[in-house]
């Protein structure tokens, strides 16, 4: 659908805790955007937000939905209330990014769905990995067919929480709310996996309580068989001491690349070794989810704003999403 461009497109931010501060900081580098207002169940937290930011702060999401100055909302809220809260702004006439996991089930997710197809506006499930340059070009060497036939594909996300980080938050940690390892930490590793190699089957799998006292899964273990016909094993935790950053193997007939975060370590085809960048300093996730940078994510969001501007094709869509939510859900097995 191609829309008449306007001279900015106005966004709203619900939810003011860290992740937001991210997205407001990758729309400030947007010249064609700008955010509008943000709201937060504490208003009081809304308001520092707000100020933080030269922004309104809306009393409600209630209210934030009905001011037609906002033209598309960041739903940053905790994980258990993404679905509803889309469909609450598809339905009020708003295209949605939506930060991951864009539903806590593979039904809700779909509910989403239908909710935008039916309203005509665009939902974006944010996956900025994707916009990695490496990313990109991994991915592309396995649809060109640079690996032959792939053997192996196989995910290590061992990250560390302290406990702080749970007991200190009202909603981490819980069944309803975060849903545990893969689908608050390990969901961009699991969203990769589909990205680059495609389609998985859960052969086998588990989930454990490890280290955390919390309801969800602090550690899930996974043997996935691929539709390309590769084998992989998956790993995630947050009891690994002191965190380490996420690595991805591809194991192909012709060559493999190693990866990690979101960078290339080595990249061999045929027996000979390929560029990949300097050596890779941690981003620091691992241990601290406010290390995460803001730029990826302005070039998924610059991404978005051109797409309700009919300018390019959306990159990530809410299938896209649902996608790794089934994965998750096979491997949990709905039992956490």
């Amino acid at each position: 659908m191609i829309n008449e461009k306007k001279s900015f497109i106005g966004f709203g931010i619900v939810g003011c805790g860290m992740i937001a501060d991210i997205h407001a900081q990758a729309l400030a580098s947007l010249s064609d955007v700008r955010l509008i207002g943000v709201t937060d169940i504490n208003f009081t937290n809304a308001k520092a937000f707000a100020e933080k930011h030269g922004v309104f702060a809306y009393e409600s999401y209630k209210e934030m939905l009905s001011d037609e100055k906002i033209d598309a909302v960041c739903i940053c809220t905790p994980s258990g209330y993404h679905a509803e809260q889309a469909k609450s702004a598809l339905l009020a006439g708003k295209h949605v990014a939506l930060e991951k996991p864009m539903a806590m089930t593979v039904n809700e997710a779909d509910s989403v769905i239908e909710t935008a197809e039916k309203s005509g506006k665009l939902l974006t499930v944010i996956s900025q990995i994707r916009f990695s340059p490496d990313v990109i070009r991994l991915k592309n060497a396995v649809q060109n067919g640079s690996f032959g036939r792939i053997h192996f594909c196989n995910l290590y996300m061992k990250y560390w929480r302290e406990e702080s980080y749970y007991s200190g938050s009202r909603w981490k940690g819980s069944r309803m709310l975060d849903g545990g390892v893969l689908m608050n930490q390990g969901i961009h590793g699991v969203d990769l996996l589909h990205h680059i190699i495609g389609d998985a089957t859960v052969i086998g799998s588990a989930t454990d309580h490890i280290y955390h006292k919390i309801e969800a899964p602090d550690t899930a273990l996974a043997i996935l068989r691929y539709a390309c016909g590769a084998l992989g094993t998956l790993e995630a935790t947050t009891a690994a001491f002191p965190g380490f950053d996420l690595k991805l193997e591809i194991i192909g007939e012709k060559g493999y690349a190693l990866f990690s975060e979101d960078r290339l370590t080595s990249f061999v085809i045929e027996g000979k070794e390929q560029p990949v960048g300097a050596e890779i300093k941690s981003s620091g996730t691992a241990s601290d989810p406010k290390a995460v940078g803001w730029k990826k994510h302005a070039l998924q969001l610059k991404n978005f704003a051109d797409a309700i501007n009919g300018i390019c094709p959306l990159a990530v869509c809410g299938e896209d999403g649902r996608a790794a939510v089934s994965l998750i859900s096979d491997i949990y097995q709905e039992k956490m």
